[in-house]
C-alpha cells in the first residue's frame, strides 16, 4: 500500500470512528470526497447545478420550451439538477463529462453550461437516483419540486434572468477528463465507451480522440 493509499485509509477510519460509523468501511469515493471537503457524497446542502440546453433565450416561452419545462407531454414540474460539492475537484467538469452519456450520439463542441439554481422559486428538493451510466452523477441527481404552471413560469422566467451568471465549460475540458479516465482505466468510463454496437463504439472512441 503506497502512502497516500494509507494515508486516505487511515483519514476516513478515524472520520469513521468521529462520526461512530465504524460498522461499514467507507469506500473509495466516499474517501475521497471527505478528503475534499465533502462528506459521504452529494448531499442537499451541496449547490443545485441545472445542465442547460443553450443559452440564447430571449422569453419565457422560449426557455420553457428549450429547456423541456412544457412540452408535448406536459409540464415538468421535477426540473432535473446536480447537487455537486464545491469542495469535489473538477465537480463541474465531472458532471458534464458523466451526463453526456444520457445521450444517444458523441456530442458536437458545443460548450457545456449549467447554472447554480438554488435561489431560483422552488418548493424543495426531491432525491432521485439519476440516468447516467457513473455511480456519482446517479448519486448528486435530484429533482426541484414544482406545483403548477405559474410555478413553472416564475422558475422559467429566473432561469431568463439569470443567464447572464451561467457557467460555461468549454468541450475540450470536458473531453480532456473524459480521455484521462478513459486512458487511466477507469472502469465506468471503459464500459461507457467500450460497451454496446460497433457504430456507437467508434463514435465514442472517435469523440475522445478529438483535440
Amino acid at each position: 500500500m503506497g502512502w497516500l493509499s494509507w494515508a486516505r485509509t487511515t483519514f476516513a477510519r478515524l472520520l469513521q470512528r468521529l462520526l461512530g460509523k465504524t460498522n461499514t468501511p467507507a469506500s473509495a469515493e466516499q474517501q475521497e470526497l471527505s478528503l475534499q471537503g465533502g462528506t459521504s457524497g452529494p448531499t442537499n446542502s451541496d449547490p443545485p447545478l441545472r445542465v442547460l440546453r443553450r443559452i440564447t433565450y430571449g422569453s419565457v416561452d422560449e426557455v420553457k420550451k428549450g429547456e423541456k419545462l412544457k412540452d408535448e407531454r406536459g409540464l415538468d414540474l421535477e426540473p432535473s439538477v446536480y447537487l455537486v460539492p464545491e469542495a469535489l475537484e473538477k465537480g463541474a467538469v465531472r458532471m458534464h463529462a458523466e451526463h453526456l452519456s444520457v445521450l444517444s450520439n458523441a456530442p458536437t463542441n458545443q460548450p457545456r453550461w449549467h447554472l447554480n439554481v438554488g435561489d431560483l422559486p422552488h418548493r424543495g428538493l426531491v432525491r432521485q437516483p439519476g440516468e447516467t451510466k457513473f455511480a456519482f452523477t446517479q448519486q448528486a441527481h435530484a429533482c426541484l419540486a414544482l406545483a403548477d404552471e405559474a410555478d413553472v413560469d416564475a422558475f422559467a422566467a429566473a432561469i431568463l434572468g439569470s443567464l447572464s451568471a451561467v457557467a460555461e465549460v468549454p468541450m475540450s475540458d470536458v473531453r480532456a477528463y473524459a480521455r484521462e479516465k478513459y486512458e487511466e482505466g477507469d472502469p465506468e468510463w471503459r464500459a461507457f465507451v467500450d460497451d454496446g454496437d460497433e457504430k456507437r463504439r467508434k463514435d465514442w472512441a472517435k469523440w475522445l480522440r478529438k483535440t
